[in-house]
C-alpha cells in the first residue's frame, strides 16, 4: 500500500507547488451536467445505471454505477451548492433490490463550489433493525446482537476501526476510497445492545479549483461505527470550510475515518477532523487503484459455489449471496494481487491474509488464510470456517505482518 508524508500546521494552510494549472481528471466530461441545487436534496444512488464510469451516460443526473470499480460515479460539467443547503444521499441497496453500498464519486470539470453541506454519514435503521452506514460504509449491528460488517467491523468488546483502532485499516491517500465499519453491541453506555453503521465515503476531482466555504462530512454521529473518509483532489483548494470523518464520542466510541487531499495549491482554513494527510495530484490525477500493482483481496468461492460479482451480504431469506446445508468445514478460496506470498518476492514474508465471519445471533469469528499457489502477482489463499446455523456475513483482508 501506498503511503505520503503528512504536512500539520496549526493554523491556516498554505502551500505552493512547482506545478500550476489544470489537473486532468479521467472521466471529466460534464455528462451529468451542471449541479445547482438551491434546497436540500437527497441523491438517491439506486438510480444510477450499470455502466462504465467512463463510459456512455446512458441516464444524465443520475451517475451510472460500475462494479468493477465499485462506485457511483457522477461527472458534472459544475457544481454550486449554496449556503444552508445539504446534500445527502440515499444508499444504492436501500430499498434491497440492488446489492452492494458503494461510495460516491464525483468528477467535475468546470467550477465548484460548496457553501452549503455535502453529507454521507452513517443513517438509521432498517426494515431488519440493522443500521445503516454512509455509502461506501459497512452495517453496524442495529439491535441485532451481531458483529459490525467491514473491514474494521467491531465484535461485542470494541469499537469499529478506520484510520485508527486495532483493526485500523485503508491507507492515507484513501485509495481505495473505503467508507467506515460497522459497531456492534456490548460496548457500553448509551449504546450497550446496538451500534450505527460507519461513515461513508466520497472522492471530489476537480480539474481547476474547489472552493469550499462550507463543509463536507463522513460522519458516524453516534454509537460505535468509525468515521468514514473524503478524498479531494483539484489544482487549487481554498476556502474556510470543513472536513468531518470522525466518529462521535458522545454516544459511543468508535475510531476516526480517514481524510486525503490532494493539490498543487492550497489555502484552506481546516486540517480536518481527523488531520488530513496532503499530496500532489500530478498532471493526470489516480482515480482508481493501479490493478498492476496495487493490492487487492476478493472472495471467489465457498465450497465451490462462486460468489456473486456484487454480493449483498443480507441477513434475510431468500436474499442470501448463497447457501450451503452444512456450515461446518466451508472452505473460502481468496484471490489476492500484488501480495507476498512468502515466496515470492524471495526473502518478503507473506502478508497476512484473514477471513472475519459475522454470523447472525452468535459472536463474530476470525480465521487466517493459507497460501495455497501462485505468485505476488496473482495468487489464491484458503480459510476453513465453521459457521453455525442461519445467516453469516464473510469478509476477506490483507494487511502487511508487524515489522
Amino acid at each position: 500500500m501506498r503511503f505520503a508524508h503528512a504536512v500539520l500546521v496549526t493554523s491556516c494552510l498554505f502551500f505552493n507547488s512547482a506545478a500550476r494549472g489544470q489537473v486532468v481528471v479521467p472521466g471529466a466530461d460534464g455528462s451529468d451536467g451542471a449541479f445547482s441545487p438551491v434546497s436540500n436534496t437527497v441523491i438517491d444512488l439506486s438510480l444510477a445505471p450499470d455502466g462504465l464510469w467512463n463510459g456512455t451516460n446512458a441516464s444524465p443526473g443520475n451517475g451510472v454505477y460500475d462494479a468493477s470499480k465499485w462506485a457511483v460515479v457522477f461527472r458534472y460539467s459544475s457544481v454550486n451548492i449554496p449556503s444552508g443547503v445539504t446534500i445527502s444521499f440515499r444508499n444504492r441497496d436501500w430499498n434491497g433490490l440492488k446489492p452492494g453500498n458503494p461510495p460516491v464519486v464525483w468528477l467535475v470539470n468546470g467550477p465548484l463550489t460548496i457553501n452549503g453541506t455535502v453529507a454521507v454519514d452513517s443513517q438509521g435503521y432498517d426494515p431488519l433493525n440493522f443500521s445503516v452506514p454512509g455509502p461506501g460504509g459497512f452495517r453496524g449491528s442495529g439491535s441485532n446482537n451481531i458483529g459490525g460488517l467491514g473491514p474494521g467491523g467491531s465484535d461485542n468488546t470494541s469499537a469499529a476501526s478506520h484510520g485508527a483502532g486495532p483493526r485500523a485499516y485503508g491507507n492515507p491517500r484513501c485509495l481505495p476510497l473505503i467508507g467506515g465499519s460497522g459497531g456492534g453491541p456490548g460496548h457500553g453506555g448509551f449504546c450497550a445492545g446496538y451500534s450505527n453503521g460507519g461513515g461513508g465515503a466520497i472522492l471530489v476531482a476537480c480539474q481547476n479549483t474547489i472552493i469550499l466555504n462550507g463543509q463536507i462530512q463522513a460522519t458516524n454521529p453516534s454509537c460505535n461505527g468509525s468515521g468514514g473518509a473524503i478524498r479531494l483532489i483539484c489544482n487549487r483548494l481554498e476556502g474556510s470550510g470543513y472536513l468531518y470523518a470522525y466518529s462521535s464520542t458522545i454516544y459511543g466510541s468508535g475510531n476516526v475515518g480517514r481524510i486525503r487531499i490532494e493539490a498543487n495549491q492550497v489555502a484552506f482554513g481546516s486540517i480536518g477532523n481527523p488531520v488530513a494527510s496532503f499530496g500532489l495530484p500530478g498532471v493526470t490525477a489516480q482515480v482508481w487503484p493501479d490493478d498492476a500493482s496495487d493490492p487487492s483481496v476478493r472472495v471467489v468461492s465457498l465450497s465451490s459455489n462462486p460468489i456473486p460479482a456484487n454480493p449483498a451480504a443480507r441477513f434475510d431469506f431468500p436474499f442470501a449471496d448463497i447457501s450451503v446445508t452444512n456450515g461446518t468445514g466451508q472452505q473460502l478460496l481468496i484471490e489476492a494481487r500484488n501480495i507476498p506470498t512468502g515466496t515470492d518476492p524471495p526473502g518478503v514474508q507473506a502478508w497476512n491474509v484473514v477471513a472475519r465471519a459475522v454470523p447472525r445471533g452468535a459472536a463474530a469469528f476470525t480465521v487466517n488464510a493459507t497460501f495455497v499457489s501462485g505468485t505476488y502477482a496473482s495468487s489464491t489463499w484458503m480459510a476453513t470456517l465453521n459457521m453455525p446455523n442461519g445467516f453469516s456475513s464473510v469478509q476477506v483482508r490483507a494487511s502487511m505482518p508487524p515489522q
